[in-house]
């Protein structure tokens, strides 16, 4: 990983490499007491703003990385008003959509096809639907193909908190639930193939490490206050289970670091944790008083660590700097609403609630949902 000589200073010739120290959670702070490390840079930049929802943003995600623009630019989002639709971020336009009636409208998780426009989602009625696009121009409209209810000893008995296309195998996606249960499907033969046990509360949050395509490790975290990671090849068995420190520190986001060796996670508790995977240790905890996590994700380089949060504020944190309350790189008023415009120290009104954060894979954009019924695309991301 070379250095950028705008923000990396202090080293004597080209950095070659970067690795964590074992015990890493005693050096990182003093690092950026020194300054070696400073995180420089500005608030992110809107680029796109979505307003076309009904209701509530509830569950957001970017595409698969992929090689065609196009492909890689969509969004696909699901509202309280049970819209699933897929908008591209570049062209600021929908590419396809699909209502949802009765009780599987209320839309709490969604994921998107890297090679071709199908969705699945899932939501309060314990059902995954599957719904694919159509080739004529004239229709853009999603159609539904398939659901799996929650019925039946192969169903989720518990919301679909979390959903995720297999990262190689086409036919297949990942799927997390209010039961603790994860789950692997196969949309050829509709049918569940296998299930990872482990949690003992509701799971979500499944993420893959964004620099290993076609890695077989997986994470989840959940309400049972663990983030565990799951190996594809190894079927029900979970391979390392990290633990907060604190028994209200429900975990209900997590991402990994680009190249898979740490991990953050965050939720009910007001501390994003982050924990280096090869020594199964705590290497950092960084805390905003009285303010839930409602999302995290890591910068391309995963140096910055962006935390979203019930305010409707992101936090950026430097992932070498101090993890002290309020010694954040960057705070952004994103979704922020003043529930009294004329106080300057109201508190957030309610729809100011951030409900995704994610990064595109490439790094180029982070988008973000909140109750306010929107979606913004953020540009202005390279520093990190």
């Amino acid at each position: 990983m070379a250095a950028d000589p705008t923000h990396y200073k202090g080293y004597e010739s080209k950095v070659a490499d970067i690795t964590w120290n074992q015990k890493a959670y005693e050096v990182l702070p003093s690092l950026g007491s020194k300054g070696m490390f400073e995180l420089k840079g500005k608030a992110p930049t809107l680029i796109r703003e979505f307003k076309f929802f009904k209701g509530k943003v509830i569950a957001v995600a970017w595409a698969p990385a992929s090689d065609t623009l196009a492909l890689a630019s969509r969004i696909v989002v699901g509202d309280q008003g049970g819209q699933v639709l897929i908008i591209d971020a570049k062209k600021g336009t929908r590419r396809g959509g699909y209502n949802l009636t009765g009780p599987s409208k209320f839309v709490q998780a969604v994921s998107v096809h890297g090679k071709k426009d199908v969705v699945v989602s899932g939501g309060m009625d314990n059902t995954i639907s599957l719904f694919a696009g159509t080739d004529d121009p004239n229709q853009p409209f999603l159609q539904q193909k398939k659901q799996w209810a929650g019925e039946g000893e192969l169903g989720h008995d518990g919301m679909i908190a979390s959903l995720k296309w297999h990262p190689f195998e086409e036919n297949q996606f990942i799927s997390a639930g209010g039961d603790g249960e994860v789950k692997i499907w196969d949309i050829s033969n509709s049918s569940c193939i296998t299930t990872y046990y482990g949690h003992s509360s509701e799971a979500t949050s499944i993420t893959f490490p964004k620099d290993v395509p076609n890695g077989n490790v997986f994470a989840t975290c959940s309400n049972d206050t663990t983030v565990k990671l799951w190996d594809l090849r190894t079927f029900n068995k979970c391979v390392v289970s990290l633990h907060a420190a604190k028994a209200e520190d429900k975990l209900q986001a997590a991402d990994f670091f680009p190249n898979g060796n740490a991990i953050a996670a965050g939720g009910q508790g007001q501390t994003t944790y982050m924990w280096d995977i090869r020594s199964i240790k705590q290497i950092a905890a960084f805390k905003r008083n009285n303010m839930k996590v409602t999302g995290v994700s890591f910068s391309k380089s995963g140096r910055a660590l962006y935390v979203s949060h019930e305010d409707g504020r992101i936090i950026v944190w430097d992932t070498f700097g101090s993890q002290e309350n309020q010694k954040y790189a960057i705070k952004h008023d994103a979704h922020f609403v003043s529930s009294d415009p004329k106080n300057p120290k109201a508190g957030a009104a309610p729809d100011s609630v951030i409900t995704f954060c994610g990064l595109k894979p490439d790094g180029e954009f982070l988008a973000t949902g909140s109750f306010n019924s929107d979606i913004k695309v953020w540009g202005g991301l390279k520093a990190a």
